[in-house]
């Protein structure tokens, strides 16, 4: 299945998605931060990336 990028600066937000987005078989990254999300998009080119857009350092 899709690697998935869940990016928001909620922490229990990111965790619940993550939990059921691999409950249907997908790879799930979490990042809290803009940065940090930049980092892991360079490092593992997810397929689809669920963002946040109202958080700091974005």
């Amino acid at each position: 299945m899709a690697t998935i990028l869940v990016v928001d600066d909620e922490v229990v937000f990111c965790e619940l998605l993550k939990t059921l987005l691999k409950g249907h078989g997908h790879d799930v990254l979490t990042a809290n931060n803009g940065r940090q999300a930049l980092e892991l998009f360079k490092q593992h080119r997810p397929r689809f990336t669920m963002l946040d857009l109202r958080m700091p350092q974005m």
